[in-house]
């Protein structure tokens, strides 16, 4: 990934920032907007705090610093309270991630969404893992991390999501603009994850 020098954002805090400029002027007007920051990347949160009408909450598992305390496969936060959240590099530290992405589109606005990004490997479908008691020798091998427990494929990560009650936005070059992401020095080949609640589908 690469940090910029100025503020240490990466590249993928980047194309985050790129999209919520874009899209906080399409929110509602008349009300705060309530946003969820989990795990939250120093650079980008700051960025964010600055839009109008936020209504900002940090949250994380294990981190003292943050305002809330939260687990991703069992959110206290009420269903449809959330419209927008941000959710890098996350779920592929969490076991039963599908939980997690269920937990996700309950807290969903019908009219909000979320950004969601895993670590993938060009060219790679199918997700590799293993639950199973690894050797963290073994993690790093496979999987690029120690406590990471799985690689993501990007069709199966497309279609995990899918199943979980969420439509997949991916947004990349063709979205964005190739002048935008060299000015911003976002790679050619990064594509930004936007979920929304898919209706169509019973709970």
């Amino acid at each position: 990934a690469m940090s910029c020098p100025r503020c240490d954002a990466a590249d993928r805090e980047r194309l985050m920032a790129l999209y919520l400029d874009e899209m906080w002027p399409k929110l509602p007007q008349d009300r705060s907007i309530h946003l969820v920051d989990f795990a939250p990347a120093y650079p980008l949160s700051q960025h964010v705090k600055r839009y109008p009408r936020i209504d900002y909450r940090s949250a994380d598992l294990y981190r003292r610093d943050v305002q809330d305390r939260i687990d991703l496969t069992n959110i206290t936060y009420p269903d449809q309270s959330v419209d927008v959240f941000i959710c890098s590099h996350m779920l592929e530290h969490i076991p039963d991630d599908r939980k997690a992405m269920r937990e996700l589109r309950r807290i969903l606005r019908p009219t909000g969404f979320g950004l969601l990004l895993v670590p993938l490997i060009v060219g790679l479908d199918e997700t590799v893992e293993d639950s199973s008691d690894a050797s963290e020798e073994y993690r790093w091998k496979h999987f690029g991390q120690g406590d990471h427990i799985r690689q993501y494929g990007r069709r199966d990560f497309v279609k995990r999501l899918t199943e979980s009650g969420l439509k997949v936005d991916q947004l990349g070059v063709d979205h964005f603009g190739r002048d935008k992401f060299h000015r911003h020095g976002i790679a050619d080949n990064s594509v930004l994850y936007v979920v929304r609640r898919d209706d169509a589908k019973p709970n």
